[in-house]
C-alpha cells in the first residue's frame, strides 16, 4: 500500500529520486483519499461505508466550504482551510490505531494534507501569511495570529520573504527530482533583497516543509472541553522545517515521514535566473557578469566549502545537476556548504583567478574573522573545462614563471600607473591559497584544446570586447619589455586555450602546493577532429594530468561530462573521502 510509506519503517526509502518528465508532475496525495460523497455531504466514509468521527466530518465540511469560497475568490476560504487542517490533525491523533492499515487515520491525514496544501497559497494570496513571523486567522469570531517556528535553517526568520508551493516547480531542468511523500506541504522560500550583498544573489530560493500543529486550545474549542488553558496560547503553530535535516515527526503515538522536496528550489533558480553567459563571453567588462562568489546558504561554521567553477561560455546554472545529487545525501549536506564562482569567460583567466583568490579570502574574513574554523582551510574546488584552469591557479606557486613567459625584463622595469602595476603583481605573482586543500578537474584542458586552433575559435576570440585603452597604453610604453604576442590585445580565454600559448605552457610548469590533493575526471565520449581520443573538445592528452590522487575516465562528451552520473558518483566518493 502506498500509504504505508508515511509511517517510519513502512518503506526502506525515505527520499526517492524521480526522473523528471516532460510535464510537471501533479502533487501526489500522501494518504488514502476520502470517498467523493464525503466532500459533498460533509461526511467521510471508510471502505465499508461507515461514517468516521465528528472531528473528521467537520474537517471534510470545512475543506469543502473552503474550496467553494476560494472558487468565489472570497477571503474566508483561508479560515475554513485552517479549521479543516486542525480538525483533521486532531482526528488523526485520536484514531484508535494510528497506522498505515487504519482507514480512519489515513483519511484524517489525507484531509489534513489537502487542507494545508490549500491553506498556504490561499493565505498568501489574501495577505494573511507573513512567512517571516505569523499567519492571521479569523476563527469562531476571534481574530488571532498563528506564530511561525523555524527548525534547522541557517537562514533567519527575516529571510523568509515569501513562500510558494514546491509543486509549481517540477520541470525538466534537472535529471532527477528528489522528493518524498509524507506529512506537511513542501514550499520554496524566497529571500529577496534590494541591495547588492556580498556572496548572495538578490533572490535566493531554499527548501521548506510546512506543518500546522494545533495547540491544546484548538482541541478545546473542537471537543467542548472546559479545561483551563492560558488565554495567550495560540490555537496552532505553523512550523517550518529544513527538509535536508528533518525527515519525520510525531503525530500522536505514531512517527510519520515529512513531505520533502529538495529539488524544487533549484528548478526555481534555473527558471528565474537570467542566463547571461553569452554576455560574459562577448563583453567581459559588463557589470552584471563581473567575477563573484555566491553561497547557497549563509556561512555555517564547521562545514567545508565546496566551490563549483564553470567553464567557457557557461555560468553557475550548469552545476545544478551535480549540486542536486550531492546535497540530497544527508551526510554530504551536513558536512559541506556549496558555493559557486561566476566569472566572465571572455576575459582574462589570470584576472578571474586573481579575483577568486581575493573573494575566498574575503569570505573567510567576513565569516570567520578570527580564523577559528578549521573547515575554512579545507576547501574543495571543482572546475569544469576552463574552470579547472581557474582552480589550478588557486593552488600553484607562480614564482616568476608566468612573468618570464610574458616579459623579457623584471616587473620593476615596467612603466605603468600604480593601479596597473598592482594588477600585474596580483595576476602574475602569487602562492597557493591557504584555504584550498583539494581540487577536482573535470574535462580541463591543461595543455590546451584543439578547438582554439579552429576558425570558430579565432572568430569567437575576435568578437570579445575588452578594455582597450589602459592595455594599449601599457603596451605602447613597454614594447621592449613584453613579448610580441601580447602587443596587439590582451589574451582572451580562447587565446589561452591555444596549445602553443606561452601562458598556458607557464601554467603547466607551475608547481602545486604539497598540501593539495588533485583528482581528474576525463571525458572519452566525443570525437576529436584529429582522431585522437577525447571528449570532442578537449583531447585525452590534454585533460590527463600527472600526480593526481585519482583519475576516472567517463564515456561522455565535453558538455555533458559534469552532468554524467558516473562523474557525479566520483564527486560523491571524493567528498566522502575528504570528509574523513
Amino acid at each position: 500500500m502506498l500509504c504505508a510509506t508515511f509511517l517510519v519503517g513502512g518503506h526502506p526509502s525515505i527520499l526517492r529520486a524521480q526522473q523528471t518528465s516532460p510535464r510537471p508532475r501533479i502533487r501526489q496525495s500522501a494518504f488514502l483519499p476520502v470517498h467523493d460523497s464525503g466532500l459533498t455531504t460533509g461526511i467521510a466514509w471508510d471502505s465499508s461505508g461507515r461514517p468516521f468521527g465528528s472531528l473528521l466530518n467537520q474537517a471534510v465540511a470545512d475543506l469543502a466550504m473552503g474550496e467553494r469560497l476560494e472558487r468565489e475568490q472570497r477571503e474566508a476560504c483561508v479560515d475554513h482551510y485552517y479549521r479543516a487542517a486542525i480538525q483533521a490533525w486532531n482526528a488523526s491523533e485520536g484514531a484508535t490505531c494510528p497506522a498505515a492499515e487504519n482507514p480512519e487515520f489515513l483519511a484524517a491525514c489525507g484531509i489534513y494534507q489537502e487542507s494545508l496544501a490549500r491553506l498556504i497559497p490561499a493565505a498568501t494570496r489574501f495577505g494573511r501569511l507573513d512567512p517571516r513571523a505569523r499567519m492571521t486567522i479569523h476563527n469562531l469570531g476571534r481574530r488571532g495570529a498563528v506564530p511561525i517556528n523555524y527548525y534547522g535553517f541557517a537562514w533567519r526568520p527575516c529571510d523568509f520573504c515569501r513562500v510558494v508551493p514546491a509543486s509549481d516547480f517540477q520541470g525538466r531542468d534537472l535529471q532527477h527530482h528528489y522528493r518524498a511523500i509524507g506529512l506537511g506541504t513542501s514550499l520554496v522560500a524566497i529571500r529577496s533583497t534590494r541591495f547588492d550583498e556580498p556572496f548572495f544573489r538578490t533572490t535566493q530560493p531554499f527548501a521548506v516543509t510546512a506543518v500546522l500543529r494545533p495547540s491544546r486550545r484548538a482541541y478545546q474549542w473542537q471537543s467542548g472541553s472546559h479545561v483551563e488553558i492560558d488565554p495567550s496560547e495560540p490555537d496552532a503553530v505553523l512550523e517550518f522545517y529544513n527538509p535536508y535535516l528533518f525527515n519525520s515527526l510525531r503525530l500522536g503515538p505514531a512517527v510519520v515521514r515529512l513531505e520533502r522536496d529538495l529539488s524544487a528550489p533549484l528548478v526555481y533558480g534555473a527558471q528565474e535566473t537570467p542566463r547571461n553567459y553569452l554576455q560574459g563571453f562577448l563583453d567581459p567588462g559588463e557589470t552584471d557578469v563581473q567575477p563573484r562568489l555566491f553561497m547557497m546558504e549563509p556561512y555555517q561554521r564547521g562545514k567545508i566549502p565546496v566551490v563549483f567553477i564553470h567553464g567557457l561560455l557557461s555560468d553557475p546554472i550548469t552545476w545544478l545537476d551535480a549540486v542536486n545529487e550531492l546535497r540530497a545525501n544527508n551526510d554530504l549536506y551536513q558536512r559541506y556548504q556549496f558555493w559557486y564562482y561566476r566569472y566572465p569567460t571572455g576575459g582574462g583567466v589570470l584576472e578571474s583567478a586573481a579575483k577568486l583568490r581575493e573573494q575566498l579570502l574575503l569570505a573567510r574574513e567576513s565569516s570567520d574573522p578570527t580564523g577559528q574554523d578549521a573547515a575554512m582551510t579545507r576547501m574543495v574546488l571543482i572546475g569544469h573545462s576552463m574552470g579547472g584552469l581557474v582552480a589550478r591557479l588557486q593552488v600553484a606557486y607562480s614564482h616568476d614563471i608566468l612573468w618570464r613567459h610574458a616579459a623579457r625584463q623584471p616587473i620593476e622595469a615596467v612603466l605603468a600607473t600604480p593601479e596597473i602595476r598592482e594588477r600585474l603583481e596580483r595576476d602574475f605573482f602569487f602562492d597557493p591559497s591557504p584555504l584550498v586543500s583539494r581540487v577536482v578537474f573535470i574535462g580541463t584542458p591543461h595543455r590546451g584544446a584543439t578547438m582554439a586552433r579552429r576558425l570558430v575559435g579565432r572568430f569567437a576570440s575576435s568578437l570579445v570586447r575588452s578594455e582597450e585603452p589602459p592595455y594599449r597604453q601599457l603596451m605602447d610604453q613597454n614594447r621592449d619589455i613584453f613579448y610580441e604576442y601580447l602587443h596587439e590585445a590582451p589574451p582572451t580565454s580562447i587565446d589561452l586555450l591555444e596549445p602553443s600559448n606561452p601562458l598556458l605552457e607557464a601554467l603547466a610548469r607551475m608547481p602545486v602546493g604539497r598540501h593539495v590533493r588533485l583528482h581528474s575526471i576525463v571525458g572519452t565520449g566525443g570525437t576529436m577532429l584529429s582522431g585522437e581520443p577525447g571528449d570532442g573538445v578537449v583531447p585525452l592528452s590534454s585533460s590527463r594530468l600527472g600526480g593526481v590522487c585519482s583519475e576516472l575516465l567517463v564515456s561522455a562528451n565535453h558538455g555533458e561530462l559534469h552532468h554524467d552520473p558516473a562523474a557525479i558518483a566520483e564527486l560523491r566518493r571524493i567528498l566522502r573521502e575528504h570528509a574523513q
